[in-house]
């Protein structure tokens, strides 16, 4: 393909326009015309709209850069280049070498170095160009995106170090809401009775206020060995911690040393829990001794870290005593009670003299305690608290059969820091009480001497298992038919453990009636919290001695050597006369 060389003998003219500090347009580059073929380059500055240029400048004879002094400020000038030059023909070609819309007195800003706190911004404002005689610049800001209700104002800006060889100015607004952004604009910028334009803003942020905290809130769990922290009086509004560091000194050397002192121990807690307690268990490192905490906030405003250390905490002591601790062994089980022998080990003789208390709980099949509440307890009286060790029996009552229970002594002591009280130790396994084992009562035949027409001397002995009982009724009923009761006697666990020992084990039943049959049984067994059956066995039944006949009439006559006796009159009201034998007396001797 043919090329083409560039006409190097065409004019190079390069030009460009912009405002200058004195409010007017600067015009600089280059023109270069060897060849002198350039035959005109004129340059025009005029008012946009207008129809007349205010300038009009020859540049083949005006050296560049070229001012055109001062203009209006704030109005827009069109700066125009034409220029006509004869090609390698000898023909005159006219070029539009520049064309530029310019407005003089406008004011370029940048703002950097900016620094901030909660209720303060500052920044360093800079102008690469300053217009010669610049006497006002103010600053206006408002809360971002608050409309015209948010908090807003001006701020003027020292217009001296403006025009210093700096060209820069320190810019302070005060008074600010922490953690909000505002937007910074030009208010106004004069010369004179000038006033120039910029379209410069800035959005800046404020930062979060800091936290601040005052102690340490320190306590020591003895028996436990843990330390329990929390700051105190923490102030956080803009939510900025991130974490606490809470660290423990001895307290002379912290007395001597502050916080150049060694570091005994440390924990930190971040994120939400920062603002709860926290548990720092006792270390290695801590001996027995005072201690003192520093909390140490580390948390964020926004735009940088910081760090803030509390005053110390009060001195904590920190004591090397054992807590009383409690075991068990289950020593016997009955229906509704248990025997479990325990033994306090009491080596520091920390326990106080309020009496430990033992409490029973029902557990489920898990071991899992079904209520807080203990279905009772018992007050340890009377322990020689000068002892390390400390044994008895614990006799649990009103408990129900073939249940799961557990067993807890609650003690108060002393170690070092003060009482507490508090649970010194659990039954591992579940204590089970027994079933139910029945009881039975064998009634004997009453003997002839122990019925009569309206009472009965009834006996009957109760098994061993009777012991268990805390009571028992006797009662009588009339045999057949409904069964109707007569009478009950309700027998107490003295009168029940009468009746397990011969001898002791009769009950006399009285207003009976005559020839009636009767049924005896023992019922209602219990041993204070469980039903106990009992068997009814041997003569559970008797009659009440029937009435005797009675005569009423007796009628004797004689007949010479006979007599004869007639039972004219008599009662028998349950048919009991089998015969009749009359005797006859003379005197007061039988014949």
């Amino acid at each position: 393909m043919p090329t083409f060389a560039a006409d190097v003998l065409t004019p190079q003219v390069m030009l460009v326009a912009a405002a200058d500090e004195a409010l007017g347009v600067v015009v600089d580059g280059s023109v270069v015309d060897g060849a002198q073929r350039l035959t005109v380059l004129t340059l025009t500055v005029t008012l946009q709209g207008a129809d007349h240029p205010v300038t009009t400048v020859d540049l083949l004879t005006e050296a560049l850069p070229w001012r055109s002094g001062q203009l209006t400020a704030g109005r827009t000038y069109v700066v125009e280049a034409r220029g006509t030059y004869i090609d390698s023909a000898g023909d005159p070609v006219e070029v539009v070498y520049l064309q530029r819309l310019v407005q003089p007195g406008t004011l370029s800003l940048t703002a950097r170095d900016v620094s901030r706190t909660a209720d303060r911004i500052r920044f360093t404002l800079t102008a690469p160009t300053v217009p010669t005689g610049l006497d006002g610049l103010r600053l206006s800001w408002a809360d971002n995106g608050s409309g015209s209700g948010g908090a807003h104002g001006t701020v003027d800006v020292d217009v001296a170090d403006l025009l210093s060889a700096s060209r820069s100015a320190v810019v302070t607004v005060d008074g600010l809401d922490p953690a909000h952004t505002y937007v910074f604009r030009v208010a106004h910028a004069g010369i004179g009775d000038a006033t120039l334009t910029s379209t410069w803003s800035a959005v800046l942020q404020t930062a979060a206020r800091r936290a601040t905290v005052e102690s340490v809130e320190a306590t020591f769990d003895a028996r436990r060995k843990v330390f329990t922290l929390s700051a105190v009086g923490l102030d956080d509004p803009d939510s900025t911690v991130r974490q606490i560091r809470y660290v423990a000194f001895e307290t002379g050397d912290f007395a001597q040393r502050g916080t150049s002192a060694t570091v005994k121990a440390s924990v930190s807690v971040a994120g939400d829990a920062a603002h709860l307690s926290t548990a720092l268990p006792l270390p290695a490192s801590m001996g027995q001794g005072d201690y003192v905490f520093v909390a140490v906030v580390t948390g964020n405003d926004l735009f940088e870290d910081y760090q803030v250390a509390s005053s110390p905490s009060e001195p904590v002591e920190v004591v090397s005593r054992s807590a009383p601790a409690a075991v068990f062994a289950l020593k016997e089980a009955a229906p509704s009670w248990l025997d479990v022998n325990y033994a306090i080990t009491n080596t520091d003789l920390s326990l106080l003299a309020t009496p430990p208390v033992a409490a029973v709980y029902e557990v489920d099949s898990s071991g899992q305690r079904i209520s807080d509440q203990p279905v009772g307890t018992v007050t340890l009286d009377g322990l020689d608290l000068t002892q390390q060790s400390l044994t008895g029996t614990l006799h649990l009552t009103g408990l129900t059969k073939s249940t799961a229970y557990q067993v807890e002594i609650t003690a108060t002591y002393n170690l070092g820091d003060g009482p507490v009280r508090a649970g010194i130790g659990t039954s591992t396994t579940p204590y089970r009480t027994l079933e139910v084992t029945p009881v039975t009562a064998t009634f004997l035949t009453p003997r002839s001497a122990d019925v009569t027409t309206t009472s009965a001397r009834v006996t009957a002995t109760l098994s061993a298992e009777a012991r268990a009982l805390t009571g028992v009724d006797l009662s009588l009923y009339l045999f057949g038919g409904a069964g109707t009761k007569v009478s009950t006697v309700h027998l107490d666990a003295d009168e029940v453990a009468q009746m397990t020992a011969p001898g002791n084990d009769w009950r006399l039943f009285e207003d009976l009636t005559p020839n009636q049959r009767y049924q005896v049984k023992v019922e209602n067994g219990t041993d204070g919290v469980n039903v106990v059956p009992v068997v009814n066995a041997g003569a559970t039944t008797f009659y009440a001695r029937a009435t005797p006949p009675t005569v009423t009439r007796l009628s004797i006559s004689a007949d010479g050597d006979q007599v004869r006796t007639r039972l004219s009159g008599y009662t028998d009201p349950h048919a009991t006369l089998t015969r009749i034998v009359y005797e006859l007396f003379a005197g007061d001797r039988p014949v």
